[in-house]
């Protein structure tokens, strides 16, 4: 039977240019101008491929591909964008939903090139029977990439690896005998393992021996990168075999590890998960410049107490041992640290490939002295404030309780006895006199405690 793909664009000049680039090409060509026509086409007609527009109204392209998905599981699914949509594919790639992404602009030539390819390593074949027979003697064949080659990997019944190709172990990142034990699902995207696992309820059969026929789904490896890969199983009473066969290069989850390392504007060490150092930059050097010079494959524990040693890190001095464990947990609340004096530097750990991490320093010295003189002020107000809080006090057990009771008391008493005009007049200027002072030192105090 031969070929057809279903090509999807809502942009009439696009389309016009897609059918141009194509038109010379053996198999048919289905065109639809948006995502509703597109579902439409897929409900009457079977296709091999479908290569769809990303930014469309209506449906996107990974939405339309999602609905495809469920009318025709075995096309493959090809996505045409722009790199600014990239980040989003992505997601749809490793949720299985899309097979490949195509830049745009593209060149006529590599368009037709990777169509191709991908028709000629289509799920299934035209009768709808497996590619491969398995067997339990089967073994894998490996001459140059491991890329279109078939590889058995052996399960237990509850799908433990008990064998696989070190060839597809190293492709899929992993070391072949530590992979033995692991869970299968480890190889795979979650969405793609959920499908692969539904497929088998649905087809498994009462038999003893069972095959399931070639099925393509999204390989993740060690490390979030994914590929696109070719399923297939084989089920007896005492293991079973699954056939897998890498189709594309691997599609790295963001940027390289160079390529991130090149990006960083700032003082870095890269540190593998031995705790040994991988790398640094020269801005790094000039951190760390009058206490150590940082060596490649060194301890970087090692290092850190040659720095100490030297008069980096004075809060170290005596402890390093408790001190470093802080140090190297990174936690946000231990992971400012003064280096010499009044020099401050902030560390952030950032996760990197094979277990490492990439070590951020920063100058934060502004920062913290900021915060130390906002701590001295916070400091020297609070003294001022015990010491205000001791002279009210003073003034309370001093003169104010003593005056009230000491010489206004007698003086109000003294009222009440037998005085002439003048001594009467003089003790109420006394009492006004007494009565005002004892009113301000009231308001005083009562200030002073708020």
């Amino acid at each position: 039977m031969d070929k057809s793909i279903l090509v999807v664009d809502d942009e009439p000049q696009i389309l016009s240019a897609l059918k141009r680039a194509l038109r010379k090409q053996s198999y048919s060509i289905l065109f639809a101008n948006d995502g509703h026509e597109a579902l439409d086409i897929l409900k009457q007609h079977e296709v091999d491929l479908i290569l769809s527009d990303y930014m469309m109204p209506g449906l996107s392209g990974t939405e339309l591909l999602t609905q495809a998905e469920k009318i025709q599981p075995n096309s493959i699914r090809i996505i045409l964008s722009g790199h600014s949509d990239f980040q989003t594919v992505l997601e749809s790639i490793k949720e299985g939903v899309v097979h490949k992404f195509l830049a745009k602009p593209w060149t006529n030539d590599v368009l037709i090139e990777q169509i191709n390819k991908a028709l000629d390593t289509g799920s299934c074949t035209d009768d709808g029977q497996d590619k491969a027979q398995m067997n339990d003697k089967a073994q894998p064949k490996v001459t140059g990439s491991a890329f279109n080659q078939t590889f058995d990997i052996f399960l237990t019944l509850d799908n433990k690896i008990t064998s696989i190709a070190p060839e597809l172990a190293e492709l899929f990142e992993y070391n072949a005998d530590d992979i033995c034990g692991e869970d299968i699902a480890i190889l795979f995207t979650e969405k793609s393992y959920q499908q692969h696992l539904i497929f088998i309820e649905e087809n498994i059969s009462s038999q003893s021996d069972w095959q399931l026929p070639v099925k393509k789904r999204i390989g993740k490896t060690q490390h979030n990168s994914f590929l696109s890969i070719e399923l297939a199983m084989a089920f007896t009473a005492e293991k079973i075999i699954c056939s897998i066969t890498p189709l594309q290069g691997i599609a790295h989850k963001g940027k390289g590890l160079d390529s991130i390392l090149n990006s960083i504007q700032g003082p870095y060490i890269l540190i593998d998960k031995s705790g040994n150092i991988r790398n640094f930059n020269d801005k790094l050097l000039d951190v760390y410049q009058t206490f150590s010079q940082p060596e490649k494959s060194q301890s970087f524990k090692d290092f850190i107490n040659t720095c100490i040693e030297n008069g980096a890190f004075p809060d170290a001095v005596g402890e390093e041992e408790v001190w470093f464990d802080k140090f190297y947990t990174f936690d946000e609340g231990s992971n400012e640290h003064r280096l010499v004096d009044d020099s401050w530097i902030k560390i952030k750990a950032t996760r990197a490939p094979e277990g490492a991490k990439i070590l951020l320093h920063f100058d934060i010295t502004e920062k913290k002295q900021m915060q130390l003189s906002l701590q001295a002020a916070l400091i020297d107000a609070k003294q001022a404030k015990d010491e205000k809080a001791e002279v009210l006090n003073s003034v309370q057990n001093n003169i104010l309780t003593p005056m009230k009771d000491d010489v206004m008391e007698p003086l109000e008493q003294l009222k009440s006895t037998e005085l002439d005009l003048d001594q009467k007049n003089h003790l109420d200027n006394v009492l006004e006199s007494g009565s005002k002072i004892l009113s301000s030192l009231d308001n005083i105090t009562q200030k002073g405690d708020g």
